[in-house]
């Protein structure tokens, strides 16, 4: 049983989100790869056309938009029902984060889902790590 902590958001409330998201992403991969090429492979053009790859896995349901990093599956209980991600919450912490961190950060993910959080944790990825 999912635990009281946990609010899972339902499919279709994330689907109305990821759908259109990854077609913008997909239609963005041109310039993320122009920029890559221009910029280099650390820059934010190159993150962009790196997430817009990973777009056509998330509209054929392979991964959600934002969701686990499968490096992290031992530290999130199955009951959190993660699946595999194009963007995690993870990659918002700074360093080596310490094994807690990376589950805290996940906890906080799964108890405050939203398109708004989901937006945000994009937003974050691509334009200020």
């Amino acid at each position: 049983a999912v635990s009281d902590a946990v609010r899972l958001r339902g499919r279709a409330a994330r689907l109305a989100f990821e759908i259109p998201t990854a077609v913008l992403l997909m239609l963005l991969l041109p310039v993320g790869l122009l920029g890559r090429g221009l910029f280099g492979p650390r820059s934010r053009a190159a993150r962009l056309a790196r997430a817009a790859m990973k777009a056509p896995a998330v509209l054929s349901g392979r991964l959600d938009l934002v969701g686990l990093d499968p490096r992290h599956a031992a530290l999130v209980p199955d009951d959190w029902r993660l699946n595999p991600g194009a963007f995690t919450i993870a990659q918002l912490l700074q360093g080596e984060p310490e094994p807690t961190d990376v589950a805290r950060a996940y906890w906080y993910y799964v108890t405050h889902q939203s398109a708004s959080l989901d937006a945000e944790i994009i937003f974050r990825v691509l334009v200020h790590r």
